[in-house]
């Protein structure tokens, strides 16, 4: 089950990397050489810490909080005003000793903001929240205001990215059950308000 679990963690580093490079180019056209020497010099940190992280089974919460930061900081400088974020963690999370595999919860956010955010001429916000729920068990809640999933995107786009979180949490949890929750928000018209997506990490103490 780990050497499983090693090589779907492993296939997230291509699907991740890609993206991460069309927005380095994306930002790159804008002709600013300045804010883009930043943006590589950060994208270089935040590559450097998840090739490191996908040689382990287990990360500490706190370094996998600030791996989400950093991937959120690269896409606030491509967005600018257009993106704004927040992770919120329960205090009664100890961070610094908590542990979870890693790469679990940034493709959800990565979704959010290419699926949902970048559509919107506005853009939009994205939340990120951590729960205890029992002693075992990280309760992820992952909210933007994007423009929703319609039922032809739905059918049309399956995210490589959430996909390999599927079947590590299928690995971890021993289960094929509904592992991850979509919620598609609506107003009293029925029109999209964004999506919410919820779902449990085993944690080790």
């Amino acid at each position: 089950i780990d050497l499983e679990n090693k090589a779907l963690q492993s296939q997230m580093n291509p699907h991740f990397i890609f993206n991460a490079l069309n927005s380095i180019q994306s930002f790159i056209t804008i002709g600013d050489t300045f804010n883009s020497e930043v943006y590589l010099a950060k994208f270089s940190n935040l590559l450097r810490k998840t090739l490191n992280n996908s040689r382990v089974s287990l990360i500490s919460l706190s370094e996998e909080i600030e791996s989400l930061n950093m991937y959120l900081e690269l896409e606030k400088m491509r967005f600018g005003n257009r993106l704004t974020y927040e992770i919120n963690v329960d205090k009664h999370l100890e961070v610094d000793f908590i542990q979870i595999p890693p790469m679990l919860i940034q493709p959800f956010i990565e979704n959010a903001i290419i699926h949902g955010i970048t559509p919107r001429v506005q853009g939009g916000w994205v939340m990120i929240k951590l729960e205890l729920m029992e002693t075992n068990l990280l309760k992820c809640i992952v909210v933007d205001n994007g423009v929703g999933r319609s039922i032809k995107n739905k059918k049309a786009h399956k995210s490589l990215g959430t996909s390999i979180v599927y079947q590590r949490l299928s690995i971890l949890f021993n289960s094929k059950e509904d592992l991850i929750k979509y919620q598609d928000l609506k107003d009293e018209n029925n029109n999209p308000l964004g999506t919410k997506v919820e779902f449990q990490i085993p944690i080790e103490c």
